[in-house]
């Protein structure tokens, strides 16, 4: 699936992100050994056939550190946001709806100018 991708070194990751552009970009830092990583990912490859102008791309945490590490990955699975090669939302943990939620959200507002928009954070009841 051409929007569903791995990333496995750091040169890789970025050359993702520039590539696309104004586009909401979906990063899923992971872990072989979590199984709700491999659930996760599952979530995300359904998402990937609805959402065609969205990236979805998977990072293994641990084998590229220096990624990790920069976006202070300190678990997985963590869901990290991007749009202009901006860190504009983060998702910790293993929610399948509220994932779902944020793609939808931050997809439809892929026009504009690429930054942030603001907003109150979401919680849950």
């Amino acid at each position: 699936m051409a929007n569903f991708v791995e990333a496995t070194s750091s040169q890789q990751f970025e050359d993702l992100l520039s590539k696309a552009g104004k586009f909401l970009t979906v990063v899923h830092f992971q872990a072989a050994w979590a199984p709700q990583c491999s659930q996760m990912n599952d979530v995300m490859g359904e998402l990937a056939k609805e959402n065609k102008h969205t990236m979805f791309v998977k990072l293994e945490a641990e084998a590229v550190p220096e990624v990790s590490e920069k976006y202070e990955i300190a678990s997985v699975p963590t869901f990290l946001f991007f749009k202009g090669g901006q860190k504009i939302d983060r998702l910790d943990g293993a929610h399948a709806p509220e994932l779902t939620n944020k793609v939808q959200r931050l997809s439809v507002s892929s026009g504009g100018a690429g930054r942030a928009r603001g907003g109150a954070p979401q919680r849950g009841p």
